[in-house]
């Protein structure tokens, strides 16, 4: 798992919001710069818990981008 950069919860009119930016070697891949995305909530616990949900997501999503490049990867699929 990657490590955790801080807070990734913004909120906009009262409702939480996820926000995280896409690391520059993964951008062309991930189709974006950022993944932003209503947790459609106004309860600061229930975004907590959303955002920890959005996190896993997001590196599994982060950690296949990369997974595609590694070269062992690329090596053991010709085989």
């Amino acid at each position: 798992m990657g490590v955790r950069s801080g807070d990734h919860i913004k909120w906009r009119g009262g409702v939480a919001h996820y926000r995280r930016a896409v690391p520059a070697d993964c951008r062309a891949a991930y189709g974006k710069w950022e993944e932003t995305r209503s947790l459609g909530t106004r309860s600061e616990t229930e975004a907590r818990r959303l955002e920890k949900r959005q996190d896993a997501l997001f590196e599994d999503r982060i950690r296949a981008i990369r997974e595609t490049r590694n070269p062992h990867t690329i090596a053991a699929r010709i085989k």
